[in-house]
């Protein structure tokens, strides 16, 4: 399993996810000057 991706700029990438437990998730640029700008996002899992 691997939970790190990389998206070469102005590129797209679909994932498929089990997220296993109802949480809130977040998805992040591992880049710090990217992440402090905003390059992050998260989907919420429901039971």
């Amino acid at each position: 399993m691997r939970d790190t991706l990389y998206v070469p700029p102005m590129t797209m990438a679909t994932i498929a996810v089990d997220a296993g437990e109802a949480a809130r998730w977040m998805l992040h640029c591992h880049h710090m000057p990217h992440l402090s700008t905003g390059m992050m996002t998260e989907f919420v899992v429901t039971a």
